[in-house]
């Protein structure tokens, strides 16, 4: 079964907002934007801002989903169909977590030179994200949680 999840990242021009994740966290000790699993009865918006609630301490205003991306894996973790979304502005004020050691703001050119300390697949849609285009896809990572294959593509609108 796949887990349906959103990420959410905060994308006040010209900078991009980024959390690094708790080491001993699964997936941790990299730089991420915020989300989870989308809880039963929730709908994709209401989890990306409760999610990034939880994880930073602020509300993300007026959210928009951006993309859409199957991450498949080649062990035995269970699919993940993860919708990721953009808000530019929020309320409250960033607080370390449970889950976020650090909080940062990246410009575009800085994020290039950020992809190694990222998820494996961050530079494939992360491009698209800053100029602004909607995408969908497919990610593949292998045993080491490497990319093993990738198909990202830009799509005119999400529906």
């Amino acid at each position: 079964m796949t887990r349906v999840e959103t990420v959410l990242i905060v994308y006040r021009k010209p900078k991009i907002l980024l959390g690094f994740k708790d080491p001993n966290k699964k997936f941790g000790g990299r730089w991420n934007g915020f989300g989870g699993g989308v809880e039963n009865g929730e709908s994709l918006e209401e989890c990306a801002i409760r999610e990034t609630e939880q994880e930073t301490g602020i509300r993300p205003k007026n959210p928009t989903r951006v993309g859409e991306i199957l991450f498949k894996f080649e062990t035995d973790e269970q699919d993940h169909e993860v919708h990721i979304f953009k808000a530019e502005e929020y309320e409250g004020v960033l607080n370390t977590t449970k889950d976020f050691i650090e909080y940062r703001e990246f410009t575009p050119e800085e994020l290039t030179k950020m992809y190694d300390k990222m998820m494996p697949a961050d530079r494939y849609w992360l491009p698209l994200f800053v100029q602004e285009q909607n995408f969908v896809g497919e990610v593949v990572f292998n045993s080491k949680f490497q990319v093993a294959s990738y198909n990202i593509r830009r799509i005119k609108n999400l529906n």
